[in-house]
């Protein structure tokens, strides 16, 4: 048997009738043929692939109580992962995979910002910071870029919005 495609990719498997659909848009059309006699199309709606929760989390990998926050003057850093849906992470594990490429992170004081910096991975460093930080003092941090690894060890952007931001109040 032989399959194509319309709005998706067909990539031939290891064995013979064996094929991996990549979905290139929303709706799907199979089509399944033998000795060139098409013997039918079957129609798909495509799931979006799930975006990720943004968790903050200490050097220890434990999450920050984002009400509570941190001791600023006790915390040498902190990490923000892109945690894939947990369905979606069990279905398909190879392609749940999510980095952050690029964040803003600021301290903020009140509507002032006392400092400021770009980190591109995950980790964050506050030692620069900590003899700035006062209690009720924030850190703020804008995530920009997301990239999602694919099972062919692709990275595919993710698309991130204003609204993907956290803030850490310092106690």
């Amino acid at each position: 048997p032989s399959f194509s495609a319309k709005g998706a990719e067909v990539v031939k498997g290891d064995k013979p009738g064996k094929v991996t659909i990549i979905p290139k848009e929303r709706k799907v059309a199979i089509t399944l043929a033998n000795a060139g006699a098409t013997l039918g199309t079957e129609d798909f709606d495509v799931k979006p692939i799930p975006r990720p929760r943004f968790i903050a989390r200490d050097n220890q990998g434990k999450d920050i109580d984002l009400k509570n926050g941190i001791k600023g003057t006790s915390t040498p850093g902190i990490r923000i992962s892109a945690d894939p849906d947990e369905n979606f992470k069990n279905e398909v594990p190879k392609d749940a995979v999510y980095r952050i490429r690029l964040m803003e992170v600021s301290l903020a004081r009140g509507t002032s910002l006392v400092a400021s910096i770009k980190p591109t991975s995950e980790a964050i460093d506050l030692t620069p910071w900590r003899s700035q930080m006062r209690p009720g003092d924030r850190i703020v941090v804008t995530i920009t870029t997301v990239v999602r690894r694919t099972f062919q060890n692709e990275d595919e952007k993710v698309g991130v919005y204003p609204s993907d931001l956290i803030s850490i109040p310092i106690q």
